[in-house]
C-alpha cells in the first residue's frame, strides 16, 4: 500500500489566535531539521532553508522593534520592511531572480506565541517598488511534510 503523503495546508483566517505551531522548534521537527541549525547563539535565525524542498521556512512576527510585517485580510499578499535600514530593491531584485520561496509561518500581534502556516510566497518586485516594502505574493496554499 503506498504512504499517504501528509500536506500542510494555510488557514484563510490568519487572524485567528489558535496556533498551529507553539515555537519555531516545532515547526522544525515538522519537517525533520535540527532546531539547532535554526539558531545563532541563543537567539533565533529569521528562518532556514530546507534544501530538500528548495524553500526557505520563514517566521515573521507581525511586529517587533527591527520589523513590520503583514499579511492581507484575503492571505494572498505578504509585506515586510526593516524600520532600521533604509528601502533597498537590491536584495528583493534578487530574491526575484533566484525564484526563491518562502513557506511562511506567521505569529500575528494578537496571538501572544505561536505560529500559523499562511502559505508558500514568492517575491513581486514591481509591487514592492510602488509600494517601497518587500511585498510576496502566495503562490501555494499547501506545503508536503516529509
Amino acid at each position: 500500500m503506498p504512504k499517504t503523503k501528509t500536506i500542510l495546508s494555510a488557514k484563510l483566517n490568519p487572524a485567528k489566535c489558535n496556533p498551529d505551531f507553539p515555537n519555531i522548534a516545532s515547526i522544525c521537527n515538522t519537517f525533520g531539521i535540527d532546531p539547532k541549525l535554526a539558531k545563532k547563539g541563543y537567539q533565533w535565525k529569521a528562518g532556514i532553508v530546507d534544501a530538500c524542498r528548495d524553500i526557505t521556512l520563514w517566521w515573521p512576527a507581525e511586529e517587533n522593534e527591527r520589523w513590520e510585517n503583514h499579511l492581507s485580510s484575503d492571505g494572498q499578499e505578504f509585506q515586510s520592511r526593516d524600520r532600521e535600514n533604509a528601502f533597498d530593491l537590491g536584495p528583493i531584485q534578487e530574491s526575484a531572480e533566484k525564484k526563491e520561496r518562502k513557506a511562511i509561518f506567521f505569529r500575528p500581534k494578537n496571538a501572544p506565541y505561536g505560529y500559523r502556516f499562511v502559505g508558500v510566497f514568492q517575491t513581486n518586485v514591481e509591487k514592492s517598488q510602488n509600494k517601497m516594502w518587500h511585498v510576496l505574493d502566495r503562490v501555494e496554499d499547501k506545503i508536503e511534510l516529509p
